[in-house]
């Protein structure tokens, strides 16, 4: 999803891979990684986040009723990805 936003068709791979090993290479990734009951609190905070911010662009773009649902969808989203990394 970040590859997509970010890069046209024929960058897509070479982006998704940079994404990937920057993400893995992350010094928090490399934290989180050596603590085996953390290792799927990262991964999960960033898929909320991603998810969220699609629900922001999803609901900016709709009718008043669906922007209120999607808004609200996206902000209990970005809120529960603070939650693993407490």
């Amino acid at each position: 999803m970040l590859a997509r936003q970010s890069s046209d068709r024929d960058n897509r791979p070479f982006a998704t891979f940079l994404i990937f090993t920057l993400g893995v290479h992350h010094i928090y990734m490399i934290n989180a990684l050596t603590f085996s009951s953390h290792v799927f609190a990262f991964p999960l905070a960033l898929l909320l986040s991603v998810a969220g911010f699609k629900c922001f662009e999803r609901g900016i773009l709709q009718g008043f009723g669906a922007r209120v649902i999607w808004l609200l969808i996206g902000a209990q989203c970005i809120a529960l990805c603070a939650g693993p990394a407490a």
